[in-house]
């Protein structure tokens, strides 16, 4: 693996690895993250690349935060490993992502959250 720059991709990628192995089987491949302060939300999965996006809204979250929307990011990941469509097409999360997340024993409280909203 290569060395990352910034210390928090180099945390998250343990974070990702720890999440893998205690949720997933070790299944869970280590996305490529990027950082994209034009972006307004914390974290962000992005299928298409296989990335894990760092957002603005990252700087200004403490740690439980941080780990919450990384379990939820994880939840996209796993479905998009195992080709589960987890959100409709207009982006709203689907039962088949609030069955993931309980799963995990993610709590999710509204489930016509619309991703990125």
């Amino acid at each position: 693996m290569v060395q990352p720059i910034i210390p928090i991709v180099s945390e998250l990628e343990n974070c990702i690895a720890i999440l893998s192995s205690e949720l997933y089987d070790a299944h869970l491949p280590i996305p490529i993250i990027n950082i994209n302060p034009r972006k307004k939300y914390i974290l962000r999965f992005t299928p298409e690349n296989y990335e894990l996006i760092i957002g603005a809204a990252f700087r200004n979250v403490n740690c439980t935060q941080i780990n919450e929307e990384l379990l939820h990011e994880a939840v996209h990941m796993n479905n998009y490993v195992n080709h589960v469509v987890d959100c409709t097409s207009n982006q709203y999360h689907n039962q088949y992502f609030l069955r993931s997340a309980l799963e995990i024993g993610l709590f999710v409280k509204n489930t016509k959250l619309r991703v990125g909203g």
